[in-house]
């Protein structure tokens, strides 16, 4: 089952934090992520905020053994940001 969670490039500014490639949501001084604004504010952002707010706890509380079982590759793409491959495993 495909799922797409792009965060492209918030929270990884290597000026700030001591290791921005690793995931980490409990990272100190994080900033919250934004979906754009003015003419260039994203449409989908409440349906996008509304989704990971209710999917990704529901994700993690249904699989809490959720872990990588690979390493991650990226689409090379400049639009839109994402991985080509993540490999999970749920236990």
């Amino acid at each position: 089952m495909p799922l797409t969670l792009l965060i492209a490039a918030g929270n990884r500014d290597p000026r700030r934090f001591g290791d921005p490639g690793v995931f980490d949501p409990a990272r100190a001084d994080n900033s919250p992520l934004t979906f754009s604004g003015g003419a260039h504010f994203c449409l989908g952002a409440a349906l996008a905020r509304m989704s990971a707010e209710t999917v990704v706890p529901l994700l993690l509380r249904r699989l809490p053994g959720l872990r990588l079982a690979g390493p991650a590759t990226f689409r090379d793409q400049i639009v839109q940001r994402g991985h080509g491959r993540l490999l999970v495993t749920a236990g």
